[in-house]
This record gives C-alpha cells, sequence and structure tokens, in this order.
C-alpha cells in the first residue's frame, strides 16, 4: 500500500475552551517521499465564539 517507511503522529490537546490538534510525519526510511494532508474538522460554533490561531 505505501512503499515508504515513516512515523505519524497526531496529538489532540483538550483544554476548558479550546482544542488543538497536531500532525508530524517523519520519512524513517532511506529513500525521500512526498506527503501531504487535508485534516477537515467541522465542528459547531458561532462565528463571534471561534478563532483560528497557530497556522504555521
Amino acid at each position: 500500500m505505501w512503499d515508504f517507511s515513516f512515523q505519524a503522529l497526531y496529538k489532540v490537546t483538550l483544554q476548558t475552551k479550546s482544542l488543538s490538534t497536531e500532525l508530524v510525519i517523519k520519512n524513517t526510511d532511506s529513500k525521500p517521499f512526498s506527503f501531504s494532508t487535508a485534516l477537515h474538522a467541522y465542528f459547531r460554533a458561532t462565528v463571534q465564539g471561534a478563532s483560528v490561531n497557530g497556522l504555521k
């Protein structure tokens, strides 16, 4: 299915008024590969109560 060796870490942090997610992919193979993701999170929230922080 995938001809490369890698590690994947998906971290979810829940706090009183926030939810944070982080996805880290590490190539542990001897050859390079391309990788991309599309994380879609759908949470019900009001415009007044929502914010986006920490985009990299």
